[in-house]
């Protein structure tokens, strides 16, 4: 038997995260129970996981800190929540400051907007 007769294929992701959630009923009556979703492929998923548990959903956005001139060569990332992971031989503590306040004014209008429209879901 080879590894890709184990894979499940899925019909979309919303069915993924019916799935999922089937398997997850045992977290629904934790108080502080809170799904996270990563933008763009995990919002489906994690739509259909919160509904079935009744619990609300937020996302949780990430935004690569590139090295300036390589950029698509990754030294960290900033996420939501303020969160900041840099690989420190990459660049000095001045311009991972500079660059982490360029790369979070996108991420914070992106987490807005988001939200806005999760806000316009039943979920929560």
């Amino acid at each position: 038997m080879n590894d890709n007769e184990n894979i499940r294929r899925f019909r979309d992701r919303t069915e993924a995260g019916r799935l999922l959630a089937s398997q997850l009923v045992h977290y629904a009556s934790r108080p502080n129970l809170l799904i996270l979703a990563l933008p763009r492929g995990g919002v489906p998923v994690a739509f259909e996981i919160a509904r079935t548990l009744h619990a609300p959903l937020d996302i949780f956005l990430v935004r690569k800190l590139g090295v300036p001139g390589q950029e698509e060569l990754a030294m960290g990332a900033v996420a939501s929540g303020n969160v900041r992971v840099l690989q420190s031989a990459w660049a000095s503590p001045t311009s991972n400051r500079s660059m982490h306040v360029a790369q979070k004014r996108p991420l914070v209008a992106r987490h807005s907007f988001q939200l806005g429209f999760l806000s316009q879901s039943a979920i929560r």
